[in-house]
Parts: structure tokens; sequence; C-alpha cells
């Protein structure tokens, strides 16, 4: 059906084929501390869609990452994320659904987004700056069973 997909940077993709993932194993979930990190960037990123501001969202979501130059993608990824939300309804909240660690600082967190009509899955690839500021590098989102049933 939907599906949206946003390559923050050809590093990311690298990362994520490049034999990093330990396979056949099951990977740890994020810490509290770096959930708590996250949700530091992404409640305001779901309280801007909630409130109908798909651009502004995820122009905040992406600043002061190298995603943040690529406005043309971000538009386009905004636009259709808009076309997701008014297709499925009110946002009237979020959760976290699992999450996976292939390091401590590299991360893929798995949200459900609770929208009137049926439920909006958003996947975002989390990665800790040496700063220690959680940031993403890449986002998914859509609405088919694989995004909620892995």
């Amino acid at each position: 059906m939907l599906k949206v997909v946003l390559a923050a940077f050809a590093f990311a993709a690298a990362l994520m084929g490049g034999g990093i993932a330990r396979a056949e194993e099951d990977l740890p979930q994020i810490s509290a501390e770096g959930r708590a990190g996250v949700d530091l960037k992404m409640e305001p990123f779901f309280r801007a869609l909630q409130s109908g501001d798909a651009t502004g969202a995820y122009r905040d979501l992406f600043a002061g990452t190298l995603v943040e130059s690529k406005t043309t993608e971000i538009a386009q990824l905004a636009s259709q994320t808009t076309f997701i939300t008014t297709t499925y309804g009110a946002i009237s909240g979020w959760e976290v659904m699992s999450s996976e660690c292939v390091t401590p600082d590299f991360c893929k967190v798995r949200y459900i987004i609770r929208a009137d009509k049926g439920p909006i899955g958003f996947w975002a690839y989390m990665y800790r700056q040496s700063s220690g500021e959680w940031s993403p590098n890449f986002v998914l989102i859509g609405t088919t069973p694989q995004f909620f049933f892995e």
C-alpha cells in the first residue's frame, strides 16, 4: 500500500547492508537512557504530526543532520505523510512497538501511530552523535502489515 523511504545518506545504507547486524541473533533493545534521548527528538515530531504540520515536523526532526539540506526529499516525505494522515484520519497517539540496536549508538525504533481509521507504522533509525544527542538518519512510514508484524 503506502510506503515511503527516505535515505538520509549512502553511508547508512552501507552500514545496514555491511554485515554489522548479527545474523540469526536477536539484537538488543535500546537502553532506557537511549530511549530517553530518542524520546527528546521523537516526541516533538509526533506532536507536530498530530497538529497537522508534517513539513515542520520533518524540518525539525532533521535539523542539524546531514538530511537537513535535502529539502526536496523532506518536502516529498512531508507531502506523502500528509496524504497518509489525511487518509487515515486524526492522530490520537503513538507508542514504541519495539527497538533493536546493532550497537548502543545505532538503533531502529518502531512506532505505531494511532489514527482514527487505522494504524500507521513509523520506523526511525537513530544514531547517537558524539555530543550524546540522538538524531535520525533514515525513516520509513507506511501502513502495510509489514510495518507491524516484521
